[in-house]
């Protein structure tokens, strides 16, 4: 991916959400901390997507920030498992998913 491609970021996030599924599934677990951030990412992408990337210090920045705390996520979906296994809906019931195909860009 190049910098300054917005439909290359929202190509990947569509790909790793493909993925945070698939592991959801086989590991019968929720991994929303992780899910919300990439959705954010893509969002962000989507809405600067008239933009330069490159150019645009803020748009790359709040991308790049975004991706930074990828790893958190991880840490906090795996500490919020055993809380889903004793009922409690930590995460799931805070983080509302963040619809993308109210924004149109490539797939």
């Amino acid at each position: 991916m190049r910098q300054g491609d917005p439909e290359g970021v929202v190509r990947l996030c569509r790909q790793a959400l493909q993925d945070l599924e698939t592991l959801e599934s086989q590991h019968e677990a929720a991994l929303a901390m992780s899910r919300h951030l990439v959705e954010s990412v893509a969002r962000a992408a989507l809405q600067t997507s008239e933009l330069d990337l490159a150019k645009d210090a803020l748009a790359r920045d709040l991308v790049v920030l975004q991706l930074a705390g990828l790893p958190l996520c991880v840490g906090l979906d795996r500490s919020a498992q055993r809380l889903h296994r004793r009922g409690l809906n930590i995460l799931l019931d805070e983080l509302p998913p963040i619809p993308l195909d109210v924004f149109t860009t490539a797939s």
